[in-house]
């Protein structure tokens, strides 16, 4: 009896269908829906989405429409692509996204060393190789527990200007009582207005920097803090280096000393066999006019008995 068999072929499925499972994972009380449509003809149909991600080369113009239609909607908008070793991302969320947490992190805490009664006032706070000021430009901070400048205690968040790794300023304290000791410094989450740019904007001023905005930074210009936390770890890295470096000075130092004592030896030991090769030489000057003298003694003696 023969028997046969067939392999099935597996159903190819589009990478929108393959990447489903991998954001419900990310979030289970989301519903994610795939649209199999086309995107030029009945775009009514996606009214209901809050957002549209696009995950491949599609036509440009089809995008520039589609990307109108969300926007008119206020629908957001999500177009990214691999494409080997490059790739793209474009992000639409409109003209009133509100920016709740604008990096995920847990708010920082920090121990405050002293506040400076001047305009504005300095704030410094305890530092250690690991704990240093990871809050930026134009964020916004609380005070609580300090003893002598109460004024700061349990009042509205206010915002901050960097100084460094370990202090930033505030408002005018000159007015203020003097600081005596404590105090807790804690960043607080303000929500901002972020304003998107369309598709079509983005691509043709893609060059120009009045139209390339970062939504960390506010309408008065605030610093990114990406830069101000760059510099901090540069900071911290820098003292690393600076700390390796002396090591390997006072490795290298004792390298040299240790090869100056051994030429030192060499030294010494040359000059020893010298010295030695010297008297070798001497004595074996002795030894040969020794070794003549007894022979003309010998040629002496011989000649008085003959």
């Amino acid at each position: 009896m023969k028997t046969t068999t067939t392999s099935i072929p597996k159903k190819k499925i589009t990478l929108a269908e393959a990447s489903k499972n991998g954001l419900l994972q990310l979030n289970p009380e989301t519903n994610i829906l795939v649209y199999q449509g086309e995107l030029s003809k009945e775009l009514f149909i996606l009214d209901s989405y809050t957002i549209v991600i696009i995950s491949q080369l599609i036509n440009i113009d089809i995008t520039y429409n589609l990307n109108q239609y969300l926007r008119e909607k206020n629908i957001y908008f999500i177009y990214t692509c691999s494409c080997g070793l490059t790739g793209f991302l474009f992000n639409d969320f409109c003209d009133d996204f509100i920016i709740l947490d604008k990096n995920g992190k847990e708010p920082k805490k920090y121990f405050i060393k002293n506040i400076t009664n001047n305009e504005p006032g300095k704030v410094i706070i305890e530092t250690t190789d690991n704990n240093y000021l990871k809050i930026g430009t134009g964020d916004f901070v609380t005070f609580k527990e300090i003893s002598g400048m109460t004024e700061l205690n349990e009042t509205p968040p206010r915002p901050i200007i960097i100084e460094n790794y370990e202090s930033f300023t505030i408002e005018d304290t000159s007015k203020f009582q003097e600081y005596v000791n404590g105090g807790i410094c804690e960043e607080v989450k303000v929500p901002k207005l972020a304003v998107f740019k369309c598709l079509s904007e983005r691509v043709s001023n893609v060059y120009q920097e009045d139209v390339i905005e970062d939504f960390l930074n506010d309408n008065d210009g605030e610093n990114n803090i990406n830069n101000n936390n760059n510099n901090n770890e540069n900071r911290i890295n820098n003292n690393d280096n600076n700390k390796k470096m002396k090591i390997i000075i006072k490795i290298m130092k004792i390298i040299i000393i240790l090869m100056i004592i051994k030429i030192i030896l060499i030294i010494i030991m040359i000059i020893k066999m010298i010295i030695i090769l010297m008297i070798i030489i001497k004595i074996m000057k002795i030894i040969i006019i020794i070794m003549i003298i007894i022979k003309i003694m010998k040629i002496i003696i011989i000649i008085i008995i003959i």
